[in-house]
């Protein structure tokens, strides 16, 4: 028998609220299922499934996710005279919270707290 990984599962808070905002993100369709939702991966990369937080947080996150952007140009803009890509300009519109510059990327939050990052691919 040969296993495949078929999903990431996040505990949130609102886990409808944030699966609009990852499906925006990454432009894949949300499927309600059960307890939760479904952003489904394919061949290339893993499904993310939000669920309901049984329990509220107590500590950081242990897992967060590196996205990437396809150049160091792709991190700047002229939006506020802040160094933010025309992508990370995006994702603020979607909900994100800007935490952090970093050497070749950003550091963000969804509207669920959980940080990730978009660094230059």
């Amino acid at each position: 028998m040969s296993l495949r990984l078929q999903a990431i599962t996040f505990d949130a808070d609102q886990p409808a609220e944030v699966a609009a905002f990852w499906s925006g993100l990454l432009d894949r369709p949300a499927v309600p299922e059960p307890g939760g939702v479904l952003l489904p991966g394919d061949d290339t990369q893993v499904g993310l499934r939000f669920v309901a937080a049984e329990t509220g947080r107590t500590s950081r996150e242990r897992l967060h996710l590196h996205l990437t952007s396809s150049s160091a140009a792709d991190q700047q803009s002229t939006v506020d005279q802040d160094r933010v890509s025309e992508e990370v300009d995006r994702l603020v519109a979607l909900g994100t919270t800007r935490l952090l510059d970093l050497e070749d990327g950003v550091e963000l939050a969804d509207p669920d707290g959980a940080e990730f990052q978009v660094r230059q691919g």
